[in-house]
């Protein structure tokens, strides 16, 4: 799992149930086919610099579940 140094914070509060909540997240995105694997060895400089980042969210509902959320950086 990728992780920037400030989003640390939830992996150190909620432990293996944020990894949890986020695989669940990403395996959904997979059965919707969200995401494409390209090999970057075949895009253009400019493909590449124009790809968005992925954000991942996380949230403690008031029943106590992490609900992970991944979305588009669009601030590129």
């Amino acid at each position: 799992m990728f992780y920037s140094d400030d989003s640390k914070e939830g992996d150190l509060t909620y432990g293996e149930r944020v990894v949890a909540a986020m695989l669940k997240e990403y395996k959904q995105l997979n059965g919707l086919k969200v995401f494409v694997p390209e090999n970057p060895a075949n895009l253009m400089d400019k493909q590449k610099r124009d790809a968005l980042c992925a954000i991942n969210l996380i949230k403690e509902k008031w029943c106590g579940n992490i609900k992970g959320k991944t979305c588009a950086d669009g601030s590129k």
